[in-house]
C-alpha cells in the first residue's frame, strides 16, 4: 500500500503520547494542503478509477473542486480517517467515530488526514463522502433542516405524551 504520511497518531497515541504534543510533533495534511498537491486533472482521473459510476457526475465534481479552491478553510480539531466507502472524523484521545458527510466544506479544508493510503487516494475518498448529499452546500444545508424539523417534531411529539 502507498504511504505518503508520517508517523501514525495511532501509533503514538499508544505509545503514551499526549494529543497536545501529537499536534505539534505531527505535521498531517489537510484537505486543502492536498488540494494544492494536485491539479484537477489528477484528482478526478483518480477519482473516476476509484469510483467509476461517478463520471456521470463529472461535472458536479469539477465544479466542487472549483468553489473549495476559492473557500477560506476553518480550523478544525477532528483528524480525518478516510476509506473508500466510510470517511469519518474522530477528536484526539476519542474513540468515538463521528459521521462527517454534513460537515461543511470550510471544515473539512482545515481538518488533518490520517491515512494508510495516498493523499490523493484520501482526498477522492473525501470527495466522495462529502458530495454524498448534494455538489454544493446548498442541498446539503436543505437536507440538515429538514433532518432538524424531523427532530424538533419527535421532540414534541414525545413532550405531548
Amino acid at each position: 500500500m502507498e504511504q505518503e504520511g508520517f508517523l501514525s497518531m495511532g501509533f503514538l497515541q499508544k505509545a503514551g503520547v499526549n494529543g497536545n504534543i501529537l499536534q505539534l510533533f505531527i505535521n498531517f495534511m489537510t484537505i486543502r494542503n492536498i488540494l494544492e498537491k494536485y491539479n484537477n486533472k489528477e484528482i478526478l482521473d483518480k477519482l473516476f478509477l476509484i469510483y467509476p459510476d461517478e463520471i456521470k457526475s463529472k461535472g458536479g465534481y469539477q465544479s466542487v473542486l472549483q468553489r473549495l479552491r476559492k473557500l477560506k478553510q476553518m480550523g478544525s480539531k477532528m483528524v480525518l480517517y478516510p476509506h473508500k466507502f466510510d470517511t469519518y472524523g474522530k477528536y484526539l484521545n476519542i474513540e468515538t467515530r463521528y459521521a462527517i458527510d454534513f460537515t461543511r466544506w470550510e471544515e473539512w479544508l482545515g481538518m488533518k488526514i490520517e491515512t494508510k493510503t495516498s493523499y490523493l487516494n484520501a482526498l477522492c475518498y473525501c470527495l466522495w463522502e462529502m458530495t454524498y448529499h448534494g455538489f454544493s452546500q446548498q442541498p446539503i444545508q436543505r437536507r440538515i433542516n429538514k433532518l432538524n424539523k424531523i427532530v424538533k417534531e419527535a421532540l414534541n411529539q414525545k413532550d405531548k405524551v
